[in-house]
């Protein structure tokens, strides 16, 4: 009988934890193409210090998300003492409970063990992508103010450096 009740079983006693709520579907968060990049990069800068070499040498500290600058600061001085990889050791290193928590979450990801050049290049490009994605992003909302002002030379010009943003 309670179940033919319109609100079902959920009565005044909230047993639900939410996931149960009508209508209300939870879809999950996809992150930006470039942080997903930068932590793949991490992930096998952790497993792997050759890849965490590679990275310093082609992207060092030019991560888009401050702490994951951060965190291949860290493993950059990690791996220079010498030490050997591991989540376990590597986090123990770190000083601050917010990177501990994001380097904890991003040795959780599904990556490979194995890895090559083109992977790590890939991702590299990724990362550097990104702030001309956004600097052509506002070139773009610079030239629709220059043209909605009557300014059309100046829109010209901002086209223009966006053109060269693009080959870039």
């Amino acid at each position: 009988m309670q179940k033919n009740i319109p609100e079902g079983d959920n009565n005044d006693k909230r047993w639900n934890n939410g996931r149960h709520k009508k209508g209300q579907v939870q879809t999950p968060t996809l992150l930006p193409a470039y942080h997903v990049a930068e932590r793949r990069l991490l992930s096998f800068m952790i497993q792997d210090p050759e890849a965490a070499t590679y990275v310093g040498e082609r992207l060092g500290e030019d991560f888009n998300i401050d702490d994951h600058a951060a965190i291949a600061a860290y493993l950059y001085a990690y791996y220079a003492q010498g030490k050997p990889p591991g989540i376990s050791r590597f986090l123990s290193s770190l000083q601050d409970d917010r990177l501990e928590k994001t380097a904890t979450s991003i040795s959780m990801m599904d990556t490979p063990p194995d890895w090559n050049m083109q992977v790590l290049d890939d991702c590299i490009r990724e990362v550097r992508k990104y702030p001309l994605q956004r600097k052509m992003d506002q070139k773009r909302e610079e030239m629709i103010q220059a043209e909605k002002s009557g300014d059309f030379l100046r829109a010209a010009q901002i086209a223009s450096e966006i053109i060269a943003l693009e080959r870039q």
